[in-house]
């Protein structure tokens, strides 16, 4: 896979340089840590930083005053004598850190920005000055007097800095920034982003794009970005052969990876999208460019549990039973859980009347442990099994499940009198999963009334 050069730039020297305390500062607090700079392999140029002992009045940026929580590079080369260390660098138009509010969390701030070079500017060797929220000057440090070029793998860029530094990204960064969710996927995160490519965007059907953009379309331009974004860092090499996440747009989303380490996306199983360079780190998360874009209205509506049972006309009368139980509700909360679920003829096979007996008010107690028996407390697929393996039902006894050469079956012992066999594995659910079974498990040492 093709990685993005700017995704893996990251500060040359192996650590920063130490934030002092403004000259003639005299307040209470005791801001430290580093900055830094360097160039990227593309030519451009970033700055680092990392902050401790902030206040927590920068939590959020206090509104109508100068520089509260800002960061800045500044003219002079002195962090020794306040009058010397001059205004801000840049010009109001073009300073990157014009806006820049370093929005503390338990006192400490991390990031980077851009900072423009291409007409004859130079921040090498100059002041970056720490503001607390009155906009006063609290901490100072020089950059490097020479910028050199970033050779680690750190990510010092988040994920909108990255979009917009790939140009095969604009129409994405123009549908964030038209979304309004550009400060949402520069801030902390972590998040993961599978991000469509220009040609993606072109591919969707004439006009699609262009409506998606209008004002009165923006809600739904936001779902789909957001279909795109995972709640924390998925790598590629974190991956299983198939996974099934939820996006931050609330709706599933199938991730597999084939045994050569591609990795394909789909909302439905069908409608398959390419991962075409994975593993674009930035600082707050990760990319992954994808060929085509997502759309969450495809994604199938998924049954819970006690819905896909119903849909089943062979599992029938488990799902009596499962009412008789009282055990809907539970197997239609969120779970996960894996479900062994006997078939019509399963229960048929039972000694003569025991169902009847089992379904009888007084008998619930009995009938629930047995229904138990077939739950396990997390999703489990039949690719997730080894040869053998015992697990502890929600029931709380164990059950033991075994897979040879492609059949899996299950029972209280691996006697092949006590085992089942799984006739249809992996039915999925919105909480879990179900394998449909040829026979009904009975809890060891269980005596089922007749």
């Amino acid at each position: 896979m093709v990685k993005i050069g700017l995704a893996s730039a990251a500060v040359a020297a192996a650590s920063g340089i130490e934030l002092g305390s403004y000259p003639g500062y005299e307040g209470s607090l005791k801001v430290t840590g580093e900055v830094n700079a360097y160039l990227s392999r593309t030519g451009n140029a970033y700055v680092t930083y990392d902050l401790k002992g902030l206040e927590d009045a920068c939590k959020t940026t206090p509104e109508g005053v100068g520089n509260a929580c800002g960061i800045h590079i500044h003219e002079g080369k002195s962090c020794d004598d306040a009058s010397a260390v001059g205004g801000h660098y840049y010009g109001v138009d073009s300073d990157p850190w014009g806006v820049l509010g370093y929005n503390s969390r338990y006192g400490k701030a991390r990031g980077s920005v851009k900072a423009p070079i291409g007409q004859g500017q130079d921040i090498s060797g100059r002041a970056i000055v720490v503001h607390d929220s009155t906009g006063g000057r609290v901490a100072c440090a020089l950059l490097p007097s020479k910028l050199e070029v970033a050779t680690t793998s750190d990510p010092v860029v988040n994920i909108v800095e990255l979009a917009e530094s790939v140009p095969s990204l604009s129409t994405l960064v123009a549908a964030v920034v038209a979304g309004d969710l550009a400060d949402t996927l520069s801030s902390a995160g972590p998040f993961t982003v599978f991000a469509p490519t220009n040609d993606a965007f072109g591919a969707l059907p004439a006009d699609t794009l262009d409506s998606l953009m209008k004002p009165e379309n923006k809600a739904t331009l936001v779902d789909i970005l957001l279909y795109h974004v995972l709640a924390g860092e998925v790598q590629s090499k974190h991956l299983k052969s198939t996974q099934t996440v939820t996006t931050v747009e609330g709706k599933a989303l199938q991730i597999m990876k084939d045994r050569h380490g591609g990795v394909t996306v789909s909302p439905d199983g069908k409608d398959i999208k390419q991962v075409t360079a994975a593993d674009n780190l930035a600082t707050n998360g990760v990319a992954h460019i994808i060929d085509g874009v997502l759309l969450p209205s495809l994604v199938p509506t998924v049954p819970n549990i006690v819905e896909l049972a119903e849909s089943v006309p062979s599992l029938s009368t488990l799902v009596a039973a499962v009412v008789a139980g009282d055990l809907a509700d539970t197997l239609s909360s969120p779970g996960p859980f894996t479900v062994f679920a006997p078939t019509n003829d399963a229960f048929g096979a039972l000694p003569a009347g025991t169902l009847d007996s089992l379904m009888k008010p007084e008998n619930k107690e009995t009938l629930v442990d047995i229904l138990l028996y077939h739950v396990l407390p997390a999703k489990v697929l039949s690719t997730d099994l080894d040869l053998f393996q015992a697990v502890t039902t929600v029931e709380g006894k164990p059950l033991h499940v075994q897979k040879w050469g492609g059949v899996v079956q299950v029972g209280p012992s691996l006697a092949s009198t006590d085992l089942k066999k799984v006739i249809a594995a992996d039915n999925l659910a919105i909480n879990g999963v179900v394998h449909i079974v040829d026979g009904v498990l009975l809890p060891p040492a269980k005596s089922v009334m007749v």
